[in-house]
């Protein structure tokens, strides 16, 4: 298969077999994302990116099965809510609760607090879901969300990752955004960024790049690979 086949049978997630070179290749390097991102402790924030069909969600399935053996809750933003109950039934234990996830998740203006799921733009549900999600985190548990923040105008989005990275860290719970949008990297300041190739690129393993101790700045200008075994 040449390089342009693989390529496009990345990009639009097509079947590729299990002795295709760039499925090995992608399939390794998911892996390797997988290993890195298992050791984040508690309260520390991971970026895993790389273009769309690069093996992110793999990556992702991966390091699942991997906190599973070692015995670490993970929690992802539920696939659904409620459509009729009003948004701020749908999270927290108590109103000053969902007034704070809902903060973090973006959804502070007091005029949406009533409005039912159902009636919210398709952005705000996400952040809700979001919302959601960190309701359902206990200290050390692993916060996983794929495509984190794709559907949002990129402002947003941004604001999104900055609030929910302060969250994270504040409650001791490790977040690991997937996203393709290489513009949160600033607001979410990770401790770790984690870039995969695209299959039928030149062969290479996933750029791993470690965050300084935490109490320093987490995002220096120059960051050493650390990942190259």
């Amino acid at each position: 298969m040449n390089q342009r086949t693989a390529h496009a049978r990345a990009i639009f997630g097509l079947p590729q077999g299990p002795s295709d070179p760039a499925r090995r290749q992608a399939l390794r390097a998911a892996r390797q994302a997988a290993r890195a991102l298992a050791d984040l402790e508690p309260g520390r924030v991971a970026l895993l990116t790389g273009p769309s069909g690069c093996g992110k969600s793999t990556a992702l399935t991966m390091l699942r099965r991997r906190l599973a053996r070692l015995g670490r809750p993970v929690v992802r933003p539920p696939a659904h809510l409620s459509r009729r109950l009003p948004m701020v039934e749908l999270v927290g234990g108590d109103l000053d609760e969902a007034l704070g996830l809902l903060s973090a998740a973006g959804l502070a203006e007091a005029a949406l607090l009533p409005r039912p799921c159902g009636a919210l733009s398709t952005g705000q549900r996400a952040r809700l879901a979001m919302a959601a999600a960190m309701d359902r985190c206990t200290p050390g548990c692993v916060l996983l969300a794929d495509e984190f923040a794709t559907g949002l105008d990129r402002a947003t989005a941004r604001s999104l990752a900055s609030a929910m990275a302060r969250w994270c860290r504040r409650n001791d719970v490790t977040l690991v955004a997937a996203t393709a949008h290489d513009d949160t990297l600033e607001s979410l300041c990770p401790d770790l960024l984690v870039a995969l190739p695209l299959p039928g690129d030149c062969p290479s393993p996933p750029t791993i790049l470690a965050r300084a101790p935490r109490g320093a700045h987490p995002w220096p200008t120059h960051c050493p690979d650390v990942s190259q075994t």
